[in-house]
């Protein structure tokens, strides 16, 4: 049963959950729905996944990276995809759908992976992790 704001599931991954937070959670999965717990969990989670490099990436590709990482499909994607574009209009971060563009040294580009960039990229001109350069 999925419990806590990430709604972990698995005997397994309650178990592995429990060993890394020092928690017997196989034997105590309830505690999971608890906010003290489940927090933590959700934590263990997004960073077992090396879910921040694709959240700061701020891209639909990668939010649909991050709901497959987490959901392990796509159920209900259409309505999260419109809260996350709410959200993201909400704090003023775009609506979550188009290509951030940016402008290095004059000319015109995309914020995207340095390591997808096929032209130049330039740090410094792109919000979120530093792997993510103008590319122009």
């Amino acid at each position: 049963k999925g419990r806590g704001p990430i709604q972990l599931t698995g005997r397994a991954n309650y178990r592995e959950a429990g060993r890394a937070l020092g928690i017997d959670l196989e034997a105590n999965p309830q505690i999971v729905a608890t906010p003290a717990v489940g927090f933590r969990t959700s934590v263990w989670f997004w960073t077992k996944h090396n879910l921040n490099a694709l959240a700061d990436a701020g891209t639909l590709a990668a939010f649909r990276q991050i709901t497959r990482k987490i959901n392990g499909g796509t159920n209900g994607q259409a309505d999260r995809e419109n809260y996350w574009a709410k959200a993201k209009s909400a704090l003023g971060c775009g609506s979550g759908t188009e290509v951030v563009s940016c402008t290095a040294n004059g000319r015109a580009g995309v914020c995207k992976d340095k390591a997808t960039c096929t032209g130049t990229a330039h740090a410094g001109f792109c919000p979120g992790a530093a792997n993510i350069q103008c590319c122009v």
